[in-house]
């Protein structure tokens, strides 16, 4: 379900571009983003469409993260903020175990569109940081290009296609490049060891994932 909420949204966001007509700005960009998503579905065929498993035999993705995170969906579907764990020793602080992630946007999302929450909802979790990786190193790279073209819509709302400032082209003028550059980039970075080689460490992703981002 999670999978499908952000192909929708990246859906909607196409065609609102497509139909404000930013055919040389906006919409390819999205569209490029469309191929990172596509080439991740791809890449992971099997595990989202298949019956295959990562990594094999478990990993700490079944071994202690999905019990972690089957219990903060339970206890947040019930209505409860999972804070304590009763199950584990005579208790202990659930809310303290910083990888239980129980705040997490898209944990929360998860939790609540899967029910049961499944050890298959985890690989998803996984597949989407990927996904997430390439469209945010995508974006970091692009960005330079992005603040020229928003820079260049204000001055046409404004003063009438005056030139650029100089503020606005310094911001662009040590990063330019072009699309396919920026494509290149973020496939290199979200299929790197960093991410293929954890991918059964789920939390290592997830916060890795944001980095071009933040």
């Amino acid at each position: 379900m999670i999978l499908i909420f952000a192909a929708l949204v990246w859906l909607a966001a196409f065609l609102i571009a497509w139909a404000r007509r930013r055919v040389s700005a906006m919409w390819i960009d999205l569209g490029v983003i469309g191929i990172i998503g596509a080439a991740t579905a791809g890449f992971f065929f099997r595990v989202l469409f298949g019956d295959a498993w990562m990594p094999a035999g478990g990993g700490d993705l079944a071994q202690f993260l999905f019990p972690t995170y089957k219990f903060a969906a339970e206890w947040w579907r019930r209505g409860i903020v999972p804070l304590w764990n009763p199950y584990l020793f005579a208790g202990m602080p659930f809310v303290g175990d910083i990888q239980s992630g129980i705040f997490y946007p898209l944990n929360l999302l998860a939790f609540f569109l899967s029910d049961p929450f499944t050890l298959r909802d985890m690989e998803y979790l996984s597949v989407l940081h990927f996904a997430i990786a390439g469209i945010g190193m995508y974006a970091f790279l692009r960005w330079g290009e992005w603040k020229l073209e928003i820079g260049n819509w204000k001055l046409e709302s404004t003063s009438n296609l005056q030139p650029l400032t100089s503020s606005i082209q310094s911001l662009t003028s040590n990063f330019n490049l072009s699309r396919l550059a920026c494509l290149a980039g973020a496939m290199a970075f979200e299929f790197s060891d960093l991410f293929i080689t954890h991918f059964g460490n789920l939390n290592l992703i997830a916060a890795s994932a944001w980095m071009p981002i933040i």
